[in-house]
């Protein structure tokens, strides 16, 4: 693999492979001057690169493109990418599967799987006309750990997620990211003997209500809180670890979203939410790297090996001379 990425690198002249310092699982592509128009070669050597070294790879200086050539591009990092869902969507048809993630946010019309986000007004974007894109209240002022649609109660949980950054703030507007495979490989023996047991109690359902039982990031609760146990229907069980398939070359990882873990099986609601917040406070946090943008930025990542949080939007918002962030958002509907 390395010869390959040699010969590349020659044959590419500035194309080139940085790992970012603190974490090789996240790298930055350069030299690439339009996604759109890489040979095969070249792609297959970045999915290679993206499925083996590295499942965050950010491609720096992208020019403008449209949202169906962003989601063209995306969906090219998943094999198992579901063309069904994709193509059903777009084509506004009359049958959908459920069982597939579309957008849950404002969606482009005519690319539902592709969502507006940050704080922007598109006066006339692709068929969103007069929408104010703004961040949701929790994520003004609070980290909000997660990893897309884990433990959704209807829907496959998406393998990519994508964005591409149009406008990024001079101040704030970064992206955090914690692999679940650095957590895992620096937890004891005893500790991933013990995890590898553990099933998670997750809902939504307190979420929506706005009544759950932790904080947006994990790291803090309330004891005195009136917290009420969502309904039977709305649970669904996950382990803490997730292991990779037979065939993957990734290792174990540990992911979480704090937020809709109800309790550990067999345990009590109190109990978790201080095992949670010593588990994100001495095995989760140590390891985050934040992402700083730039505008023309396309990142990539494996949502299944990464949680991940904007940082709390007030640090822009609260710039008067430059609050604004505008960028594109992909979930690419999976078979896997």
């Amino acid at each position: 693999m390395i010869f390959i990425f040699f010969l590349l690198f020659h044959s590419y002249n500035c194309f080139r492979f940085l790992p970012h310092p603190l974490e090789s699982r996240i790298s930055y592509i350069e030299g690439i001057k339009d996604v759109r128009n890489m040979d095969k070669c070249l792609l297959e050597c970045c999915k290679t690169y993206f499925e083996q070294s590295s499942p965050l790879i950010i491609f720096k200086n992208q020019p403008e493109m449209t949202p169906q050539e962003f989601l063209d591009f995306a969906k090219l990092f998943d094999d198992n990418r579901d063309e069904d869902a994709i193509d059903c969507a777009n084509n506004n048809q009359s049958y959908w599967n459920m069982n597939q993630m579309l957008q849950p946010f404002d969606q482009f019309p005519d690319c539902k799987h592709v969502a507006p986000r940050g704080n922007y007004y598109l006066k006339d974007y692709y068929g969103c006309k007069d929408l104010q894109v703004y961040p949701g209240e929790y994520f003004k002022d609070k980290y909000v750990w997660h990893s897309d649609t884990w433990c959704h109660n209807t829907k496959i949980m998406n393998k990519l997620t994508a964005f591409y950054i149009k406008k990024q703030p001079l101040i704030g507007g970064e992206t955090d990211f914690i692999s679940g495979e650095t957590i895992y490989e620096h937890l004891s023996y005893e500790k991933r003997q013990k995890y590898k047991d553990i099933i998670l109690e997750v809902s939504r359902e307190t979420f929506l209500n706005n009544n759950s039982p932790m904080d947006y990031s994990g790291t803090e609760f309330d004891d005195n809180y009136n917290y009420i146990y969502p309904s039977s229907s709305s649970l669904s069980y996950t382990s803490l670890i997730q292991m990779p398939e037979p065939d993957s070359l990734s290792s174990p990882s540990l992911i979480i979203t704090p937020i809709i873990v109800q309790k550990i099986k067999g345990s009590d609601v109190k109990t978790t939410r201080k095992w949670i917040k010593n588990l994100m406070n001495e095995e989760v946090l140590p390891h985050r790297i934040s992402i700083q943008w730039r505008k023309g930025d396309i990142a990539i990542f494996n949502n299944k090996r990464f949680i991940h949080s904007s940082t709390p939007a007030n640090n822009y918002l609260k710039n008067k001379l430059d609050d604004e962030r505008f960028l594109l958002q992909i979930f690419i509907p999976t078979k896997e």
